[in-house]
């Protein structure tokens, strides 16, 4: 079978904690999420859900008709299984994914604060990525979207990056702290191959090492002239704003309850991505991802969220959601 984009990054499991805490300031940026020490704290909420910045984003991008497989590694252990069983009933494409004997699955453990923000504590097993057989990836798929890449997983980047420069195949991609931290200079080459690349803030800001405040245009100026065809960046309740080289566009956000804002950046870059593949504008693009985002953080889990076409094109009508040029 032939895919339109192969999802290259982690698929985990997702555990939401919502305990008895106090949010901390220390400074106007800084924030630490609290436990009483050597207490034993009674758990208000325990949800589970499949997670992982590339599985959110393949599991939007299948909600919106793209035909998409899974690239990663997995386990032996029973949490392996039931990922492969549930992306099965997705509908996400299986037929890359590598099982690793005597491994266990990625986790990820996400402690809910009051304010429904959160802090991930983050489990991932040392997959030896040199068995990924990216041959076949290769040749059965049209594109690549990059996500939750890992110190174990970057050892492939370098043969993607050259299978792109040599086939010009379209390249999206979200990427991961690690790389912006530990591998910025594959990052930047992979980055000038782009078609659409997904950020926030922070993120953007990190790649430029930039720590002072700037102003959003130019924040995208920059982020632009890496290479990338569209630059969209996302700001949390502040909303989104993108750059395609001529015209700048923010979009604000869709009106929903805040529950848990794990993966709402995952259904947004999933989103976006598939419906300009789709040939949406841009400004659509953005209106259909804010929807979907919106939805995501008022349940539990990073995936249980996610709409269909169909229902997001429904809510789209109702045109609760604004998107200017600036």
């Amino acid at each position: 079978m032939l895919y339109d984009i192969a999802v290259i990054g982690d698929c985990v499991q997702d555990t939401f904690i919502l305990a008895r805490s106090k949010i901390i300031k220390e400074k106007k940026d800084l924030k630490y999420l609290s436990y009483l020490y050597g207490e034993k704290i009674g758990i208000d909420e325990l949800k589970y859900d499949l997670g992982g910045s590339a599985c959110n984003a393949g599991v939007a991008m299948k909600k919106m008709g793209i035909k998409n497989a899974m690239v990663s590694m997995l386990g032996d252990d029973m949490y392996s299984r039931e990922v492969v069983e549930e992306l099965k009933r997705k509908k996400v494409g299986t037929s890359f994914l590598v099982k690793q004997k005597n491994k266990n699955l990625g986790r990820s453990f996400i402690l809910l604060g009051v304010d429904r923000d959160r802090t991930i504590l983050t489990f991932r097993p040392e997959n030896d990525y040199k068995r990924m057989r990216l041959k076949k990836v290769f040749l059965f798929s049209k594109g690549f979207y990059i996500a939750g890449i890992t110190r174990y997983s970057k050892i492939i980047l370098p043969d993607i990056y050259k299978h792109i420069l040599k086939t010009k195949k379209p390249l999206y991609m979200n990427p991961s702290i690690y790389q912006i931290e530990n591998d910025l200079p594959i990052l930047k080459r992979l980055i000038s191959r782009t078609k659409i690349l997904c950020l926030n803030v922070e993120e953007a800001k990190n790649i430029l090492k930039i720590k002072k405040r700037i102003d959003i245009k130019e924040l995208l100026k920059k982020i632009k002239n890496l290479g990338t065809e569209i630059i969209v960046i996302t700001d949390g309740r502040k909303g989104s704003y993108v750059y395609d080289g001529k015209t700048f566009y923010k979009s604000g956000i869709y009106p929903s309850k805040r529950v848990d804002t794990t993966g709402a950046g995952d259904s947004f870059a999933g989103t976006f991505v598939a419906m300009h593949k789709k040939g949406y504008n841009i400004e659509d693009c953005l209106k259909l991802a804010s929807i979907n985002s919106a939805n995501v953080v008022s349940v539990y889990g990073a995936q249980k969220g996610l709409l269909g076409e169909r229902e997001i094109l429904k809510r789209y009508n109702k045109n609760k959601v604004r998107v200017k040029k600036f």
